[in-house]
């Protein structure tokens, strides 16, 4: 009765166990590129869903963001917007003069017009520091006068819509820039 003798060569599983420890040691590096190319991504995606809903800047949203980027040793990532109130002068208003007696109106949203200003007493538009603004009075007398403020840039964010887009748009970057990180790796692994 003849053997037949099957024979496995193990120098292919050892070549893929020698590969796969390689990977192990290369995946904090993926995760973190990963996620550090999802913030920048992020950064300049939140100036620009900031900037569809509200007449804002994109440079006055992005001077509220700092991001906090991730490490081998530290894998986590995020943006953190702080910031004051903002002037309505941030926004589009009218009138372009002081002086006038026309009531101030302001466009916060993109969406829909202008809306005037319902103060009482009547806001009005004046020249402060080389820049106009919208104050009010306080009071009946003539002074003091305070700014007219708004929401601010970490309000806009958390508006849920924006909040919710933001969402959406990080976890498909983070899942596109982990696929492209470890193939990247496996690549360079394999030689």
């Amino acid at each position: 009765m003849p053997r037949d003798n099957i024979r496995i060569d193990t120098r292919q599983l050892n070549n893929i166990g020698r590969q796969l420890r390689g990977l192990e040691r290369e995946m904090p590096g993926a995760a973190a590129s990963a996620l550090n190319r999802t913030v920048d991504y992020i950064n300049t995606q939140v100036g620009r869903i900031v900037t569809q809903e509200y007449s804002i800047k994109t440079t006055t949203v992005k001077k509220t963001i700092k991001k906090h980027k991730a490490r081998r040793g530290e894998l986590s990532a995020k943006l953190v917007s702080q910031g004051h109130l903002l002037s309505l002068a941030n926004f589009p208003f009218s009138p372009k003069s002081p002086g006038t007696k026309r009531k101030v109106k302001v466009k916060i949203k993109k969406q829909g017009g202008r809306k005037t200003v319902n103060t009482s007493p009547s806001a009005f538009v004046q020249n402060m520091n080389n820049s106009l603004n919208v104050f009010m009075r306080v009071g009946e007398e003539r002074k003091p006068i305070v700014v007219l403020r708004t929401l601010s840039i970490p309000q806009m964010i958390g508006n849920e819509d924006i909040n919710r887009q933001i969402q959406r748009d990080a976890q498909a970057k983070l899942s596109e820039r982990i696929e492209h990180e470890v193939q990247r790796r496996l690549n360079r692994i394999r030689g």
